[in-house]
C-alpha cells in the first residue's frame, strides 16, 4: 500500500508531510490569468525551451496581503529567483503544482520590469497550453524592430500581435483565439513567430474550443 498512489488519502503517515525545496532561477513574473490572482503570482522561464509557467503561492500568508505596493508581489516582467516548497493543491477548479516560499526572503529580485538591456536575454514563450486563450511573453535585450504573429498549420498568418519599433524590456501579449477580423478561429495547433531584427524564434501551442 505504500508503493501505490494514495489518491483517496486513506493512508496518513510521515510521507504525507515530506516536502521538496526547489529554486526557480532567472524566471520572469508573467500575467497568466485574465483576472490577476491575489493569492500569489506566476513566473515562467526565460527561453523557448521553458514554455510553461509555475504559480508562486502565498501559503500561510508569508507574503502578506496582496497590494500593488507590496514588494512581495513583483510587477509583471520582473526578473527574480524563487525558492520554495513544491506543493500540489486540489482546492481549485484546476488542480496544479505550485511553489510556496517559506518567507518573503525566498523571493530574490534580480531586476525590475524594464531592467537595463545588459541584463536581458532574447526570450519567447507561450503559455498555458492547451488552453482557450494564451499569453505570449517575450523579452528584448535591445531595442529593435519587432513583428509577432500567429500562424496556422499551413503557414497562413492568423493575426499580428505586435509590430514596430519596441524598447528593450519584457512584454506580454494576450491572444484569445481570434483573427485580424475578430473572428474566432478553430481549435487546434497554432504557431507563433517572433522576428526581432532578423532573429527569429518560434514556438507553438494547442488552442482548445
Amino acid at each position: 500500500s505504500y508503493d501505490t498512489c494514495d489518491a483517496a488519502q486513506n493512508i496518513n503517515d510521515a510521507r504525507d508531510y515530506l516536502s521538496e525545496l526547489v529554486t526557480l532561477t532567472d524566471v520572469q513574473v508573467v500575467n497568466r490569468y485574465l483576472t490577476v490572482p491575489t493569492t500569489g503570482f506566476s513566473v515562467a522561464g526565460d527561453g523557448p525551451s521553458f514554455p510553461d509557467s509555475m504559480f508562486v503561492e502565498n501559503q500561510n500568508n508569508v507574503l502578506g496581503t496582496f497590494a500593488t505596493n507590496n514588494p512581495n508581489y513583483p510587477a509583471f516582467g520582473t526578473l527574480c529567483n524563487i525558492t520554495g516548497v513544491v506543493h500540489y493543491t486540489t482546492n481549485t477548479s484546476s488542480p496544479s503544482y505550485r511553489v510556496c516560499p517559506r518567507t518573503a526572503a525566498d523571493i530574490q529580485i534580480l531586476g525590475p520590469a524594464g531592467v537595463t538591456p545588459s541584463t536581458l536575454k532574447l526570450s519567447f514563450s507561450v503559455f498555458p497550453s492547451p488552453a482557450r486563450s494564451v499569453n505570449v511573453a517575450f523579452t528584448l535585450p535591445h531595442a529593435g524592430d519587432v513583428r509577432l504573429g500567429v500562424f496556422d498549420l499551413f503557414g497562413r498568418r492568423i493575426t499580428t500581435l505586435a509590430q514596430g519599433q519596441m524598447a528593450a524590456g519584457a512584454y506580454s501579449k494576450a491572444w484569445a483565439g481570434v483573427d485580424d477580423a475578430g473572428r474566432h478561429v478553430k481549435p487546434g495547433m497554432y504557431f507563433y513567430r517572433l522576428d526581432v531584427g532578423g532573429k527569429v524564434l518560434t514556438t507553438r501551442s494547442l488552442l482548445l474550443n
